[in-house]
């Protein structure tokens, strides 16, 4: 089982910090200029003391597109040799699980 589904987190902002913080060591090592970008944003956004809707509408350009659909992540061919054995799963499950809530609350879905 992967790290981020072992830990449930009833509080949604709570549960999308500890999302971040899961993806912040895997950002940090993938190495293409989108991925050193996002991880740059990501962590100023962290640093701010947002409510969860600040929140979620800081992090669309890293997790949406601009009509509110989940953004790709696109992984690069040396992924696995960058982020570490079987860890490309974890990256793509946190990116969808953080581009979900991004989306969810962009399409008023969470209302």
């Amino acid at each position: 089982m992967l790290n981020f589904e072992e830990k449930f987190i009833a509080d949604e902002k709570e549960r999308l910090k500890y999302l971040l913080t899961q993806l912040m060591p895997l950002l940090a090592r993938d190495h293409t200029l989108e991925g050193q970008e996002n991880h740059r944003v990501v962590s100023g956004i962290l640093r701010q003391n947002l409510t969860h809707t600040e929140l979620l509408e800081e992090l669309w350009p890293v997790f949406a597109t601009p009509d509110a659909k989940p953004k790709q992540l696109v992984l690069a061919d040396d992924v696995e040799r960058n982020l570490g054995p079987n860890r490309s799963a974890e990256y793509l499950g946190l990116h969808a699980d953080i581009s979900y809530m991004v989306v969810k609350h962009l399409t008023g879905a969470h209302k």
